[in-house]
């Protein structure tokens, strides 16, 4: 057998040698490099239908195919993609700062328009952005404060438990969906909780996941295998240091569900917010408790009267679903 001859322009296998070499093709190759590009990134403004597909990987990459055969797949889309001029890595790639094939330029709200020509795809990712990559997203203020809730709810396998809260002090909350950056209820958090990969529908959820409030989920918030969330996602945990559930914040025992974000303290109640479970599997909402003064470290007596648990940022706080009991600790 003689070894393949390389085509010194694409490295492809020259046809000559008797070798095809499919995994060197330059769209094999290039969306090889958008997967390992995008890998992590929850799937976000899906959009499909007529034979069509298209959908973003969250801040990573943007993703379209048309598999029509005599019509464009033309698309005016958020790609949740930061400023920039990006190469199309289906029709070429980005050689010497500049694309080979189609560019898409993204604008300072994420939106791009995008035509997909018949039975073809266009693909673009930040790895592919003409002046290089974009500049890693700005971390929290650091006012903002490490709040940490834990919600006790024993679940089957495959539940799943949100939260769902705010701050109504400020103001009629609005009813949604998607008005979470304009809710005077919503408070903006950014996820901490530290998971290992077999957490995925948390690692995806949890993605741009930016408010607490009540509406729901966020527009371009992650999904998971197609699900979106309910609202901010938790994780499950136990006490157990040998638990692959371990949660170091978790003090009490297996079936609380944990999440842990930085808070924009100021947008509170005098350092108070409400928040309730949300549960899937057609369960919904938690019910109705009228909560009095939590035990703890920290403790205290909410300023407010709510039928909603009532949580203080900056701190740890413990709730059992549906009942009173509350509990708040110092980090």
């Amino acid at each position: 057998t003689t070894s393949p001859k390389f085509d010194s322009s694409n490295q492809t296998c020259q046809q000559s040698s008797g070798w095809v070499c499919e995994h060197r093709w330059p769209e094999i190759r290039n969306l090889a490099k958008f997967h390992q590009t995008t890998t992590g990134a929850a799937a976000t403004a899906i959009t499909s239908g007529n034979n069509a597909l298209a959908f973003a990987r969250s801040g990573k990459g943007y993703f379209a195919l048309n598999n029509n055969n005599n019509v464009n797949f033309n698309l005016n889309t958020q790609t949740t993609l930061p400023v920039g001029t990006y190469c199309d890595v289906y029709s070429g790639e980005l050689v010497n700062n500049q694309c080979t094939g189609t560019q898409i330029i993204v604008g300072s709200d994420g939106k791009a328009s995008i035509s997909v020509l018949p039975n073809s795809i266009v693909a673009i990712h930040i790895g592919a952005r003409i002046g290089g990559p974009p500049p890693d997203p700005t971390p929290p203020p650091s006012s903002w404060q490490t709040t940490v809730i834990l919600l006790h709810r024993d679940t089957e396998p495959g539940q799943d438990i949100f939260i769902r809260g705010g701050n109504d002090k400020n103001g009629a909350c609005k009813a949604g969906p998607y008005m979470q950056s304009t809710d005077p209820c919503a408070i903006q958090i950014a996820h901490t909780t530290n998971v290992s990969f077999i957490f995925v529908e948390y690692l995806s959820w949890s993605q741009s996941d930016n408010y607490l409030d009540f509406e729901g989920a966020e527009q371009y918030q992650g999904t998971h295998d197609g699900q979106a969330p309910l609202g901010t996602p938790t994780v499950y945990s136990t006490n157990d240091p040998q638990a692959p559930e371990y949660q170091p914040y978790n003090t009490f025992g297996p079936g609380y569900w944990l999440v842990q974000f930085k808070m924009d303290c100021s947008k509170t109640y005098n350092g108070w917010f409400e928040l309730k479970g949300y549960e899937d599997q057609n369960v919904g909402w938690e019910p109705d408790v009228s909560q009095g003064s939590c035990s703890g470290t920290a403790g205290g007596t909410a300023p407010f009267k709510t039928n909603n648990h009532v949580a203080k940022c900056g701190y740890v706080n413990v709730f059992d679903w549906g009942t009173n009991s509350c509990t708040i600790n110092n980090l």
